[in-house]
């Protein structure tokens, strides 16, 4: 019989499927582009206002979600694997359509404007300025 964990999963994961990998966070491939434009994870940590430590973290998650080694460390920084740079374009491509979304919602929100339409002066929520 197997054992099961406290969530209801059997040890490795899903039930007959293994580990499961999550899709990567938006928070983890910010914090691998920051790190190769800044060449090092104190400079993109500084950038970021993170620790070192949360920073590695994040990259670590990213390369544990995809399944790949994205960074090699050296002694003056780091380089992008060859699977690091195929990331690294779908990444930079990621981050423009991200910076494009931003864009639209500024054009198509004038400052101070109201996204609650169907709730607005409800009871949990005050009315509209």
């Amino acid at each position: 019989m197997q054992t099961r964990r406290h969530g209801g999963d059997p040890p490795g994961g899903r039930r007959g499927t293994g580990p499961r990998r999550r899709q990567p966070s938006w928070e983890n491939v910010h914090a691998f582009l920051q790190v190769i434009e800044h060449g090092s994870f104190r400079s993109a940590a500084l950038q970021l206002g993170l620790s070192i430590n949360r920073l590695r973290q994040r990259v670590a998650k990213l390369e544990q979600q995809l399944g790949v080694t994205l960074l090699t460390r050296h002694v003056d920084g780091v380089r992008a694997t060859a699977e690091g740079e195929q990331v690294l374009a779908a990444a930079r491509s990621m981050e423009a359509a991200y910076f494009d979304l931003m864009r639209a919602k500024e054009i198509a929100l004038p400052s101070g404007a109201c996204v609650r339409r169907t709730c607005c002066g409800s009871k949990r929520m005050p009315p509209c300025s």
